[in-house]
């Protein structure tokens, strides 16, 4: 049950789905137009994944959560936040549907471009909304938000996740050959 999901693992998902989309925007940054056919279906496994995990997110932090991922699309709907716009629901039911037939055909760089950005504009307000509840904050504030977060973490006893959240972010970027530091760039 969502319940047994500690608010860190919730988080981890988010920023892990969230490095996914970062991965994608790189690889469009490097490939362009003349990205390769496995690079446009790692697009569309990267954009599926985040929009699933981003839907997984809203619906834990909504107390809406749903293993079954024939049930996630309606529970989505029952979402009443900003970040659960009309606009987010049918980008996560075409990932849904994507999931129970993924075909990949001819993919085009044009549409995954379309879709690896759309997600990414839904990233934010997920993400803000996902720690206001997760923290108790009306609406977090970036530029104090790992003030709070450790914050949080010291009150519910865990500060494993203080370093963990940027440690997983660096093994994905590591692992697809990303600079990991800025003198990498």
């Amino acid at each position: 049950s969502q319940q047994d999901i500690p608010g860190e693992e919730q988080a981890r998902l988010l920023l892990n789905r969230a490095t996914l989309l970062a991965i994608n925007r790189w690889i469009l940054d490097v490939h362009g137009p003349q990205a390769t056919p496995k690079h446009l279906r790692t697009l569309r496994k990267h954009t599926v994944k985040a929009i699933l995990g981003y839907g997984d997110a809203v619906l834990l932090a909504a107390g809406e959560y749903e293993v079954s991922y024939r049930a996630k699309p309606d529970a989505l709907a029952r979402v009443e936040a900003p970040c659960a716009s009309e606009a987010f629901r049918a980008l996560h039911r075409w990932a849904t549907q994507f999931r129970f037939r993924p075909t990949y055909g001819r993919l085009s760089y044009a549409e995954e471009f379309e879709r690896v950005y759309e997600a990414l504009g839904h990233g934010d307000a997920i993400h803000r909304w996902f720690e206001s509840r997760r923290l108790g904050l009306v609406a977090p504030d970036w530029s104090d938000y790992l003030a709070r977060f450790a914050a949080h973490q010291q009150r519910e006893g865990s500060v494993r996740g203080l370093g963990q959240l940027p440690r997983a972010a660096l093994q994905n970027a590591a692992a697809y050959g990303l600079p990991r530091h800025r003198s990498e760039l």
